[in-house]
């Protein structure tokens, strides 16, 4: 949630696609589509992606950011993920895809159906 800090990391050439060494293994733009904040998360994914932040990364389980952000409901984050690329058709370890994840919830399958990937 740090806006400035990931601005001025990146301008340094910052690693946008290192896997944390975690359980999980996540990478940068996996975090920040957790930030609580909805909009500064969307904001940070839009500077990692411009910088070469992998849109579809999986973790060790196959999620991918996208994954993280339809599960947490943040439709801003989404829409950033979307616009920027992201595939919501890819499935995690268990077989559940972005799309799956979203099936209760409309404003967010029709964010996913705004991706190139679906038509």
């Amino acid at each position: 949630g740090q806006e400035e800090l990931v601005a001025f990391l990146l301008d340094r050439g910052a690693i946008v696609n290192k896997n944390a060494n975690n359980q999980a293994g996540e990478t940068p733009l996996h975090l920040a589509v957790l930030y609580r904040d909805e909009d500064t998360a969307a904001r940070v994914a839009d500077r990692l992606v411009a910088n070469g932040a992998e849109l579809n990364a999986p973790l060790k389980g196959g999620q991918t950011p996208l994954h993280h952000a339809v599960a947490r409901g943040a439709k801003p984050v989404v829409e950033t993920l979307i616009q920027a690329g992201a595939d919501p058709m890819l499935k995690d370890r268990n077989g559940l895809s972005p799309m799956d994840l979203a099936k209760h919830d409309d404003a967010l399958k029709a964010i996913l159906r705004q991706s190139t990937k679906l038509v």
